[in-house]
């Protein structure tokens, strides 16, 4: 698990953003699993973040006419699972986040710390070897940032994958292995946290 923490406007989501290949680098390779990502050629970025990538963006990105269990469920049926496995998953996803309540609701009937929530559920959803979070616990009161935390530390753990996450919050930063200190658009430090 790695922090990305810097004050706003230090390059962090530009960052986060050109790790999952949604924004162009001016130079140099984005390298994951020892491999370099196929940067420019959008239909294997494409291919390479189905596979491989789950991402909580800041502002959510929900689908708006989707209830939380359909957006849940977008990344499963793109996998390809049978629609009866991936309803009970998603079903079981978001009530580990708190939600099993709240299943049918559109994005514009939840708080924004509910759909902060079903963004966490969908980036998990398939069980992606990396995750990008941009300010996962954000909009979060201390219990469901609490509990958000825990499942993408068992994400980590259980599936042996990377979290890449960006914060403000020194206490999440310090639950992490490794924290990356921005400024400017620069690395300036990098520190280790708590195992």
């Amino acid at each position: 698990m790695v922090a990305i923490v810097g004050p706003s406007g230090s390059g962090k989501t530009t960052l986060l953003m050109a790790c999952a290949g949604l924004l162009p680098v001016s130079g140099g390779d984005i390298v994951f699993n020892g491999e370099a990502l196929p940067l420019g050629h959008e239909r294997r970025m494409t291919d390479w973040r189905q596979k491989n990538l789950g991402i909580i963006f800041q502002n959510f990105h929900l689908l708006p006419s989707q209830t939380a269990l359909e957006n849940v469920l977008v990344p499963l049926e793109l996998k390809g699972e049978k629609i009866s496995e991936a309803k009970q998953k998603a079903g079981i996803i978001l009530d580990r986040l708190g939600l099993g309540h709240r299943l049918d609701h559109l994005p514009g009937a939840l708080s924004g710390g509910e759909q902060q929530r079903v963004a966490l559920g969908r980036a998990i959803a398939v069980d992606p070897p990396l995750l990008l979070a941009d300010e996962p616990t954000g909009n979060l009161d201390q219990e469901n940032g609490r509990r958000v935390m825990e499942l993408l530390e068992s994400h980590v753990r259980d599936q042996n994958a990377t979290l890449l996450l960006i914060t403000h919050d020194p206490v999440l930063a310090e639950r992490c292995d490794m924290q990356v200190h921005i400024l400017d658009g620069k690395i300036t430090d990098v520190t280790g946290g708590a195992a």
